[in-house]
């Protein structure tokens, strides 16, 4: 018996839509992923638990990291566009992980949830066709390819620690105190 989806049933086909989206969605996560290893230079240890963060406040840190370091408008402006594509995306994810479906008319998938807003329970449908799945198949693979060029054009942020604190990374000082401080003598305790 072979695999072709001709001979598979609506339900079969509709499961593998809905998995070769999630499928093509993973491989965009693991491009943020591989771009906030590289933001925050992470060892192979520390990287799973930064990158298990929640998947917006990534892209949110790509985002800003990326449009604070890059000095041509141009290229904060790609990295912005991009940026908003994947949070396009994931408003996709989040409506096909949290309805239920099942297969409709015509080869299409019937997604359906039911929500409260503002005191109103409202029951969202929204079907999508083979035609919109291929779109976005081809618009994650797109992605994917964005998502590398932006993760050429970031660096790695400062180091962050007790040798390099936040002031003196983001807030140069040149006050006559820190200097005093830096340069001159130090006797411990300070007498009075």
């Amino acid at each position: 018996m072979s695999n072709t989806s001709a001979e598979l049933s609506p339900l079969d086909q509709a499961c593998c839509l809905v998995g070769r989206f999630f499928y093509h969605f993973a491989r965009v996560e693991q491009k943020i992923d591989q771009a906030v290893i590289k933001l925050s230079d992470l060892d192979e240890k520390v990287a799973p638990v930064v990158t298990s963060l929640d998947f917006g406040r990534k892209v949110e840190l790509v985002r800003g990291s990326a449009r604070a370091q890059l000095s041509e408008a141009k290229d904060r402006q790609f990295a912005t566009d991009t940026c908003n594509k994947v949070h396009e995306l994931n408003m996709d994810r989040r409506m096909i992980a949290h309805s239920s479906f099942e297969p409709a008319a015509g080869g299409s998938i019937q997604f359906s949830k039911i929500i409260t807003r503002e005191g109103n329970v409202i029951n969202i449908a929204e079907p999508w066709s083979a035609t919109n799945f291929s779109e976005r198949f081809r618009d994650m693979e797109v992605l994917t390819g964005e998502l590398d060029k932006l993760i050429l054009l970031i660096k790695p942020l400062p180091p962050f620690g007790w040798f390099n604190s936040w002031q003196e990374t983001y807030q140069r000082s040149s006050s006559a105190a820190v200097l005093a401080a830096t340069n001159g003598p130090t006797q411990w305790p300070p007498s009075d």
